[in-house]
């Protein structure tokens, strides 16, 4: 939904690993209680990225806030 009020890609990962990488930084990495077995995936450290992310409470509201500013003109 938020691709089609946009009309840009809402996370223009490079690869599959890349974006991924992209949507941990901004909601933060999966847990256990969200994604059982997440933590046994083999590639999964190196999708979370060297930076830290700031927490899933506040990746959701800079994401809330992004998407205001992006579907406003739209609506």
């Amino acid at each position: 939904m938020a691709e089609l009020l946009t009309k840009e890609v809402l996370f223009p990962g490079k690869s599959e690993l890349d974006q991924v990488g992209r949507i941990m930084a901004l909601l933060g990495p999966p847990t256990a209680e969200v994604w059982p077995g997440a933590a046994a995936l083999p590639h999964i450290n190196k999708a979370r990225g060297a930076a830290p992310c700031a927490g899933p409470a506040a990746g959701q509201a800079r994401f809330l806030n992004h998407m205001r500013r992006r579907a406003q003109p739209a609506l």
